[in-house]
């Protein structure tokens, strides 16, 4: 009759459990002096409002630092449980038992998983039983507390799993944090190194826009994108569908982690990878790296020197070798740990010599003519136009239209542009352009362009008054109730600024009929940084300030503040007409 495979072992579970006491025992104590005990002095103070205060502020700061520290544990627990594939001794031991591997992993996995999770557990209890009393509603506070205690067993999941996996490949203890570390940021630096050597060759290509691969790195994904908002009321948590995507992933790194090491070599402990037919990949991704980082760093000091086409191909190409040359012995050394790798190892590195010309080439030549590449109409939702245009949210299609065209004149015109010097402020000025598409895509064209006639209709575009209008359209909308205090400042005869307040009335009536009449008579229009200082003006520096909140509701119970700051120009006629009726002050003729 077969035996039924067994995936636990109590000895080996129960051992690592009292081996790493320490380890599981400050993972507590840190939690516990980071929340729990702030809690408990909150409530200790008894004043309500103050104890709704820190609860909510402490709440949402842990669930940010929730992140760090399932990074962090995750890759101590994975040494401290799987530390026995690293001794030649502990190796030969634990294969010596009649043991299966099967339960080996498994009961090493679970001593590594359910002393944090217990930790977990046992401060969200602790947090729930401290803020009881502090003025939150009771479901409410079960709630968070049941949140915070997802998050962060989820997120440790995430890293342990991950851990585990490359525990499996390596097998060498000083190599499982690098890889750990290389792994999570390796992918998200290789695309920005790319993005950075293009922006140095392909015309009018930024590095501005979210890199496609951020979510191969968990720890900058999940710091940017979970987060907790929380409220006497309710709470709830944003990007649940990024923690459970994550989690499936870790469930095929911990399946895989248990493949790998059924098969594994026992005797290939103190290897960099105990995984004979993945050194090829590690030596790949070694040489591509440092090819690419190095060979970044290279061309940023030399290029300087040289402005051809060929002699840039050449730096970089030169740039892109010798780094490739670094990690190409370098792995070959870790691998076979010796210096002596010279001898034989030639032939691959002559292909990675013919790869890197390859890489070189397309960068410079722009070989498959990126700088042409703009979005179609119908697929773009906004354009924000950014830098020396101040901030501007193109929505409209008319305006869309607009503004593509004059990026497409840009490009037609490139032969005038490339080679420009972007520091000599006198002759030069800088556009940006940002594409959010409907499919949640940004794509970054930045120009330094000479103030010609492509550079003035860039800006003449920007003059649409549905531009103009959005730009003085705060989220928040002016109205009596929501105006929260609103002055106008503007400068004696002597100089100094005087201030006078206006009523919530006065403001709105400023913003509706002076205000938005000016823009729509074409007052406000953006002017070429290069030639506003030179503009005609007869009026002095004054302007409006409005503060605006929203008042909150039953759901959301934290006031939003805003505010708007209208300049008062000389082509402000309105503006200019209404401070004199209502205010008494002739801008055009300031004594004294």
């Amino acid at each position: 009759m077969k035996s039924k495979i067994s995936f636990f072992n109590a000895g080996i579970f129960k051992s690592m459990l009292k081996r790493f006491w320490p380890l599981w025992t400050a993972y507590f104590a840190v939690w516990f002096m980071c929340l729990p005990l702030p809690l408990l002095v909150a409530r200790l103070q008894g004043v309500k409002e103050s104890a709704v205060t820190v609860v909510t502020a402490a709440m949402k700061t842990s669930v940010e630092a929730s992140v760090v520290s399932g990074f962090l544990m995750g890759i101590l627990a994975a040494m401290a449980v799987f530390g026995f594939l690293y001794n030649s001794r502990s190796c030969g031991m634990i294969a010596s038992t009649p043991v299966r591997r099967e339960a080996v992993f498994c009961s090493a996995y679970l001593a590594g998983v359910l002393p944090v999770l217990a930790a977990n557990l046992f401060i969200a209890v602790l947090n729930w039983l401290f803020t009881l009393s502090s003025g939150i509603e009771g479901a409410c506070i079960f709630k968070m507390n049941a949140i915070l205690f997802a998050v962060n067993s989820m997120e440790f999941l995430i890293f342990f799993s991950i851990a585990a996996f490359i525990a499996m490949l390596t097998a060498n203890i000083v190599a499982l944090p690098a890889l750990y570390l290389i792994f999570n940021f390796v992918f998200l630096g290789m695309e920005y190194v790319v993005r950075m050597l293009y922006g140095m060759f392909i015309f009018g290509y930024s590095d501005l826009p979210d890199c496609v691969l951020e979510f191969m790195s968990p720890l900058i994904y999940l710091f940017t994108r979970i987060g907790l908002s929380a409220t006497k009321t309710a709470v709830t948590l944003t990007n649940w569908s990024a923690l459970l995507g994550y989690i499936i992933a870790a469930v095929v790194f911990s399946v895989t982690a248990l493949l790998l090491y059924r098969k594994r070599r026992m005797e290939s402990a103190g290897d960099v990878i105990a995984v004979k037919s993945l050194r090829p990949v590690f030596k790949f991704c070694v040489t591509a790296c440092a090819a690419l980082c190095l060979g970044l760093l290279f061309f940023v000091i030399i290029s300087t020197l040289f402005t051809s086409l060929s002699m840039s191909m050449l730096v970089l190409s030169a740039g892109l070798i010798i780094g490739a040359f670094i990690g190409y012995f370098a792995s070959e050394m870790l691998l076979k740990k010796s210096f002596h790798v010279f001898k034989g190892n030639w032939k691959g590195f002559v292909i990675t010599i013919i790869l890197c010309i390859v890489f070189a080439f397309v960068c410079v030549t722009d070989l498959f003519d990126l700088s042409s590449q703009l979005p179609d109409i119908d697929d773009i939702e906004m354009i924000v136009c950014n830098r020396e245009a101040g901030g501007y949210d193109v929505t409209e299609r008319s305006d869309i239209e607009a503004i593509l065209k004059v990026n497409k004149a840009i490009i037609d015109d490139r032969d005038k542009y490339e080679g420009l010097d972007d520091t000599d402020y006198e002759s030069v000025g800088y556009v940006s352009l940002r594409y959010k598409l409907r499919d949640g895509r940004v794509i970054c064209r930045g120009y330094t362009l000479l103030i010609d006639d492509n550079y003035k209709a860039y800006y003449a575009a920007l003059g649409s008054v549905n531009i103009v209008k959005s730009c003085f359209t705060p989220e928040i909308p002016v109205t009596v109730q929501n105006v929260y205090d609103a002055s106008f400042e503007y400068p004696s005869g002597s100089g100094e600024l005087n201030s006078i307040s206006l009523t919530p009335e006065q403001a709105v009536d400023f913003y509706d009929n002076a205000l938005m009449k000016d823009i729509e008579n074409g007052a406000k229009k953006p002017h070429i940084p290069e030639t506003s200082s030179t503009a005609d003006t007869d009026t002095p520096d004054s302007y409006v300030y409005i503060e605006l909140v929203s008042i909150h509701d039953a759901v959301n119970e934290e006031d939003t503040y805003d505010s708007l700051v209208i300049e008062i120009d000389a082509d402000c006629t309105e503006c200019i007409a209404w401070v004199k009726a209502n205010l008494n002050i002739d801008l055009h003729n300031i004594d004294g």
